[in-house]
């Protein structure tokens, strides 16, 4: 997977509206497995991964999920 920026969720953001080609994926890293998987798209045409804290509200909103 090629670097891309990140968006950390948080109190008040725990969904990513207007993401283009949502997919959830799990992914490992140098730095070791994020906390849950992370939502994978674009926006405006650039790719933009998205993890959602808390991830139970976010993860629930019918995405596929991507391999």
């Amino acid at each position: 997977m090629k670097s891309m920026p990140g968006i950390i969720g948080g109190s008040g953001i725990s969904r990513f509206d207007g993401l283009e080609q949502p997919a959830w994926r799990r992914v490992e890293t140098p730095w070791g497995d994020p906390s849950g998987e992370l939502l994978l798209g674009q926006l405006d045409g650039a790719p933009v991964a998205f993890l959602p804290r808390p991830l139970a509200p976010a993860r629930t909103s019918g995405i596929r999920r991507s391999e």
